[in-house]
């Protein structure tokens, strides 16, 4: 699983679209049979495909609102790869799909104890800038941790189209996109929280995507604040001149202009005034140890970090097989890292492995500065 799926997307949003279910169309197949069968098999809930196109039918009108654009490219995604419409937006709310599903009725006393697989995706993120790097540019970047049911990621290099920059784009096959870098030297990794206010809307891939169409910092961030979202994300953003961080629920967030040179960042929230919303840690509490081994690693290299010593930290294997290079964890669904990422914003740089990073090698992609 070492080299990865690459696809050039042209055009309009429908063409886009098109395009990319076309080409991947086994795989839009295969990864949508894969999250359904997890679904059914691991939650509690006795979960029909009824139910998962229906939750996905109810945030079509928030969708089609908030990114009419995006909404076409996923109809175009259906059209390519001969899949029904539904099925095709049910896989680009994926993430959501199971925390909204699950968790709330976990904690509500539904269900005794979480069920194996009860997250299916959790990520380590950071950002490091200023003094902190050996060259003072701005690094951020994640581990995509996810269940081993389905381990097909693919880079879509997304062409400018009017006013849009061009995009390099990390997702799932089927899906608009999950983390990214574009021509404006602006660049988004993200991990999965699980708040107490969960509702139908935005789910992330789309959010993710509107942000990474922006040509200025302001603009990412507004697209994301200004969501009517699904469910909440840690984003972190990072541009030639600094580095960004929003947790956010459905209905909140809290901003962090970056300040210390080093962050770090998992799947619980860190603020106080997000604490309250928190539905996760108890379900997956290596979160809290993989964000403070994050934070102690970059502190450890301040001053001295390099894509050299970035890739050794996402490779590191403190309290294996759960830490920052997650090995497959059979109480979460096999849950492991599928890729790391790394961006460079300012040389509108990614850094992608297929697999662990402490056995894959990374592949290089840019885009040209626009």
């Amino acid at each position: 699983m070492d080299e990865m799926t690459v696809v050039t997307l042209t055009g309009s949003p429908h063409e886009r679209g098109y395009q990319h279910g076309k080409a991947l169309k086994d795989g839009v197949h295969r990864f949508y049979e894969a999250w359904s069968r997890m679904l059914f098999n691991s939650s509690p809930f006795k979960l029909t495909e009824a139910d998962l196109l229906s939750f996905a039918q109810k945030n079509e009108p928030y969708i089609k609102q908030y990114a009419p654009d995006i909404h076409e490219e996923i109809e175009g995604i259906a059209e390519g790869a001969e899949m029904d419409f539904n099925k095709a937006l049910y896989i680009n709310c994926f993430d959501e799909e199971y925390v909204f599903q699950s968790l709330p009725q976990l904690r509500a006393g539904t269900a005794f104890a979480p069920p194996p697989g009860a997250l299916p995706a959790g990520c380590t993120s950071f950002a490091a800038f200023g003094q902190a790097t050996a060259d003072g540019k701005v690094y951020i970047g994640q581990n995509y941790d996810y269940s081993s049911v389905y381990l097909e990621p693919v880079v879509f290099r997304i062409e400018k189209y009017g006013d849009e920059p061009e995009q390099l784009v990390y997702s799932h096959m089927g899906v608009v996109g999950i983390n990214g870098v574009n021509a404006a030297g602006l660049a988004i990794v993200e991990n999965t929280l699980a708040p107490a206010d969960l509702r139908t809307g935005v789910p992330f891939p789309v959010v993710m995507r509107k942000a990474l169409k922006q040509p200025r910092l302001s603009d990412l961030v507004g697209a994301i604040i200004t969501a009517p979202r699904l469910s909440g994300h840690n984003y972190v953003i990072g541009s030639s001149y600094a580095a960004v961080h929003l947790e956010t629920s459905a209905t909140k967030y809290h901003f962090n202009y970056l300040q210390d040179g080093v962050f770090g960042h998992a799947n619980h929230y860190d603020y106080p005034d997000m604490k309250h919303l928190d539905l996760l840690p108890e379900v997956l509490p290596d979160s809290l140890i993989r964000s403070g081994r994050m934070l102690q690693l970059l502190k450890a290299g301040f001053g001295k970090l390099d894509i050299k010593a970035l890739k050794k930290i996402m490779a590191d294997h403190a309290d294996y097989p759960v830490g920052i290079c997650r090995h497959e964890d059979k109480r979460h669904s096999e849950l492991g890292t599928l890729s790391t990422i790394i961006y460079q914003p300012e040389d509108r740089l990614m850094l992608v492995t297929c697999g662990n990073p402490c056995v894959s090698p990374f592949q290089e992609f840019t885009v040209a500065k626009a």
